[in-house]
């Protein structure tokens, strides 16, 4: 099963963020704790890594406001997760 990504809560007076950028390219295989997408929140940017391995969905483009807890992409587990993934148009 494909792991979400999310907009994590990182501070006490967090409401949403700003996709700046993805640090990898779609369909890159990660490993944990690499490093996934920029977000910008309070002025402040911040690194968000991959909380699993496995190959990337980018489901939100950058450039937008996203809420704490919003869905922007997926980790797929293997080839076939990923291809259905794409398949289905899947985005947040």
């Amino acid at each position: 099963m494909a792991h979400e990504v999310f907009i994590p809560k990182t501070g006490i007076y967090m409401d949403d963020c700003h996709l700046i950028a993805w640090l990898v390219d779609e369909g890159t295989t990660v490993r944990a704790g690499d490093a996934l997408f920029l977000m910008e929140t309070n002025k402040v940017e911040m690194e968000i890594e991959a909380s699993a391995g496995g190959i990337v969905h980018q489901g939100a483009p950058v450039g937008e406001d996203y809420p704490i807890g919003r869905v922007i992409g997926w980790i797929a587990e293997d080839d076939s997760e990923y291809r259905r993934l794409v398949e289905e148009g899947t985005s947040a």
